[in-house]
């Protein structure tokens, strides 16, 4: 059973409350869903509290936070006031109720891509990786059992600022991602806020440089996601975002995890997230059809892409029974493997014995 308690984390933030470990009724570590947030100033957040709504100006009691050195709840003050967390958070915990999230946010305001967040070294890197560490170490002290699940990042000005090139700072950028999927994850989804058009603080050349070099990296990345900022509310000093702006770039963060698709198990062939006798049953009932007739994932046919057939085969039994869960909690008890194969043989075994009688 999923826990309906949504957690955020925020480390390196300043400040430390104290929270008791997951509910003593759980069986087990809760599992818990965890957002990396990273970047410089505007992750970090300079708008003002008095600029939320009245009810995320207090703290949310359903959502979690790690600020600093231990768990609390949810609230403004992560940078000098707030920053894109609160509204993502509040988005992601209403959108998806009976789970779990954590947020561990590392932010730097003035820091660059290119050296400060370099993963070969730099200082803001190394301390990001640190945090990251302590705050997943947080996690299984309190009961919760962490899967990084995305990463957050909005930077870029410091790069605009000092004349980066749109070929170097995309250069620097998939490094960067690519060195987040080593260590959080092969697929790990990297959703990045472009710039802002009204970010006149920037100059022009720079400002052009970075935002076309972020759109590049979105567009030729299967799992990024960019966020547009264009029109995002900002301050006086046309860099930073007011709070309109902030509570707008958590939002479009939210909206972005929520529109990702979810990944479809091999074997799934109904989509209903699991694996078990009724996919079996489609398979067999497709199995080496009519070659001419072209056999879809949704008919059996599993390795339609990897291996471009287009028929039923002992390859899809093969993916099937790989992955195979078993009915959704409430049905039946999933099989051993051993009878699931002798199911599929039996299975096998009439079917080429109608179209022997044939």
């Amino acid at each position: 059973m999923r826990s309906a308690t949504t957690l955020l984390l925020c480390v390196g933030c300043g400040a430390a409350l104290t929270l008791a470990p997951a509910a003593a009724w759980a069986v087990g570590p809760v599992p818990v869903k965890v957002f990396l947030l990273a970047g410089q100033s505007n992750m970090a957040g300079r708008a003002p509290t008095s600029g939320l709504p009245v009810a995320l100006q207090s703290p949310q009691d359903d959502v979690l936070f790690y600020y600093g050195s231990s768990l609390t709840t949810l609230r403004p003050g992560s940078g000098r006031d707030f920053g894109p967390e609160v509204t993502f958070g509040r988005t992601v915990a209403d959108e998806f109720p009976t789970e779990t999230f954590a947020l561990i946010k590392y932010a730097s305001g003035g820091s660059d891509l290119h050296t400060d967040w370099d993963p070969s070294g730099g200082g803001q890197y190394n301390a990001f990786r640190s945090k990251v560490t302590g705050g997943l170490a947080a996690l299984v002290s309190n009961s919760y059992d962490p899967e990084i699940v995305g990463m957050l990042w909005t930077q870029g000005e410091r790069d605009a600022k000092t004349g980066r090139s749109t070929a170097q700072y995309e250069v620097d950028l998939n490094e960067f991602i690519a060195d987040m999927r080593v260590n959080y994850g092969s697929d790990l989804p990297f959703f990045l806020s472009r710039l802002s058009s009204g970010q006149t603080n920037i100059p022009a050349a720079g400002l052009t440089e970075i935002r076309t070099a972020q759109a590049n990296v979105a567009a030729s990345d299967a799992f990024s996601y960019m966020i547009d900022t264009d029109g995002f509310g900002l301050k006086g000093d046309n860099l930073h975002f007011d709070a309109a702006g902030q509570i707008a770039l958590g939002e479009a963060f939210g909206q972005s995890y929520i529109d990702v698709p979810e990944p479809v198990t091999p074997g799934d062939a109904n989509g209903n997230g699991y694996v078990d006798d009724t996919d079996l049953a489609i398979m067999l009932g497709n199995w080496e059809k009519d070659p001419a007739v072209i056999s879809t994932w949704e008919l059996g046919n599993f390795t339609e892409g990897s291996l471009g057939d287009t028929d039923v085969d002992d390859n899809d039994l093969t993916v099937l029974l790989g992955n195979w869960t078993g009915p959704p909690p409430a049905g039946a008890a999933v099989p051993e493997p051993a009878t699931l194969s002798l199911l599929a043989l039996g299975g096998l075994a009439v079917m080429r014995r109608r179209r022997r009688a044939h």
